[in-house]
Order: C-alpha cells, then sequence, then structure tokens
C-alpha cells in the first residue's frame, strides 16, 4: 500500500493559502456590503426628487415666464451680464428628464442620478460663464444656479470652495474603498505595543472613516448651500411670495439629495470598515 504523507510545508502552504482566500472573501464583503448601504438612502433621494419634480410641473406657463426673467434681471443687477455671464435655456435635457421622472415614478433607484443628475440635469450647470438650465421642466432650479455663478465670479472663497467640492465624493468613495482593502495596524514586533506614526495615521482613518467620509462631503454640502442661500434671497427679491416660497422649496428638496447623498458615502465607509474587520478578527480567532 502507499503511504501518502504531509509535510509541514505543505500544511504551510494550505494555511497560507486559506488566509489569503479569507481575506479576499473579507474585502469582497466589505465593498459590496459598503456598495449596499449607500442604496440605503434611495428612498429618501427619490422622494425628496419627486418633490422637485412636482414643483416645477405645477407651475403654470406664466409663472415659468416670470421666473426666466426674474433671472435675467438677476443676471444684470447682480453684476453678472457685465462679467460675461449667460443663461443657456437648455432644452436638449427633456428625454432625459423624462426619462428620470418615469424612474422615480416607478421606485427605480435615483441615488446615482442624483449624485451626477442634480448638477447635469436636475439643477443644470454653469459651464463656464454659462448658467445652463432647463426653463421648461425645472424653471425654479435657475436661481440656485446663478447662486453658483454668483460664488464662482464675485468669491476667492467660494470659487476656491468649487473647485475644492469636485474631490468631494471621489474622496468619500476612496476612504470606503481604503477601509475594505486594508486592515487594523497591530505592532510589528511581539511584545512591542508601540504603533508607527504610519499605523496610527492608517488606524485613524479606518476608525473615524464615516465621520471623515462625511467631512469630504463638506465642501459639496457648504457651496451647494450657499447656492440656494442666494438664489431663495433673490428670488423673494424678484418675485411673488408665492412664487419665491415654491423655489425655496425646490432648493430645500434639491439640497436634501446632497445631503443624503453625503449621508449616504459616510455609512458606506463606516460599512467597509466594520465589515473587514469582521472577517478580519474571525480569520484571526480560528
Amino acid at each position: 500500500m502507499k503511504t501518502i504523507s504531509y509535510s509541514n510545508t505543505d500544511s504551510t502552504n494550505y494555511q497560507i493559502s486559506k488566509k489569503q482566500k479569507d481575506s479576499a472573501l473579507g474585502t469582497i464583503a466589505a465593498i459590496v456590503t459598503s456598495s449596499a448601504t449607500g442604496y440605503a438612502i434611495q428612498p429618501f433621494s427619490n422622494f425628496a426628487i419627486s418633490k422637485m419634480i412636482k414643483i416645477n410641473k405645477d407651475l403654470a406657463d406664466i409663472d415659468k415666464k416670470k421666473m426666466k426673467q426674474a433671472a435675467l434681471e438677476i443676471l444684470d443687477e447682480k453684476n453678472l451680464s457685465q462679467k460675461g455671464v449667460k443663461l443657456n435655456d437648455y432644452r436638449k435635457v427633456n428625454e432625459i428628464l423624462n426619462g428620470f421622472d418615469e424612474s422615480v415614478a416607478n421606485g427605480k433607484s435615483a441615488f446615482f442620478a442624483g449624485i451626477k443628475g442634480i448638477e447635469n440635469v436636475f439643477g443644470g450647470k454653469m459651464f463656464a460663464n454659462e448658467v445652463v438650465c432647463n426653463m421648461e421642466k425645472l424653471p425654479a432650479a435657475i436661481f440656485h444656479e446663478i447662486g453658483h455663478a454668483f460664488n464662482a465670479n464675485n468669491s476667492t472663497f467660494w470659487r476656491t470652495i468649487q473647485k475644492m467640492k469636485k474631490h468631494s465624493l471621489p474622496i468619500a468613495g476612496y476612504i470606503a474603498l481604503y477601509c475594505a482593502l486594508t486592515k487594523k495596524a497591530v505592532p510589528k514586533e511581539e511584545g512591542n505595543m508601540e504603533l508607527t506614526k504610519g499605523q496610527k495615521v492608517k488606524n485613524f482613518v479606518r476608525e473615524n472613516s464615516g465621520k471623515l467620509a462625511f467631512i469630504a462631503t463638506l465642501p459639496m454640502l457648504a457651496e451647494e448651500g450657499m447656492a440656494s442661500i442666494r438664489g431663495n434671497s433673490w428670488a423673494k427679491e424678484f418675485l411673488s411670495p408665492d412664487l419665491a416660497k415654491k423655489v425655496s422649496q425646490h432648493n430645500k428638496f434639491a439640497y436634501m439629495t446632497y445631503l443624503a447623498t453625503a449621508v449616504g458615502f459616510a455609512l458606506s465607509a463606516y460599512t467597509a470598515r466594520k465589515v473587514k474587520d469582521y472577517f478580519v478578527d474571525k480569520k484571526n480567532a480560528v
């Protein structure tokens, strides 16, 4: 009979292979769970977006014209036209808007739509010195968008914050991914409980991942908030109280989507760390 023997080397290789698989499983689970957590804010975002759509749908044509006229007056009186800022009544987004309208009505995901859509579709976007907004579908958004133009052209501080906010969501996402790909640092030498500076930084980022991810979104939240504050103020100045109220309501719901996005990324980063640590602890306990 042939005898099969197992060497220490085989056993060691098996253990290493198992640890590698367990580590990969923990990383995958952390990424998947983290992403799923981000979708937890979907109903909140859908609710806010549906409210925004309804506010604009309920506007009469004459009210839309009043908003457009008020927007043009604001550009003149707030010294923006003189700086080359123009209003671009962009109608090509109608098909996209109808698609979003349908999607939200059917309860489909609006989370990632909210991330890109609020600026590019639901609110419009300032391209260089053009304030782009669909004045047929989303006229109530124009005052917020002019707020962005004012921030860019009249304040060094807010112009800087605008540049910073472009990195808000990527940084928040990187923090979540970092937690999924790494594990808590421990002393390199047995019996030595002192961590290196790098290890301390690593653990700090991981242990505060949710907070840091939310902090990363603050430039976005701050600049979007200031654009709405300016827009609401101008709406009160140039529109009737009733229309100004609708503009304010629209901007409130729009801001809710930004806040929900920030919270979603914070929860994702927190979840990524907790799930990865769970698998690491489970592996070490074996």
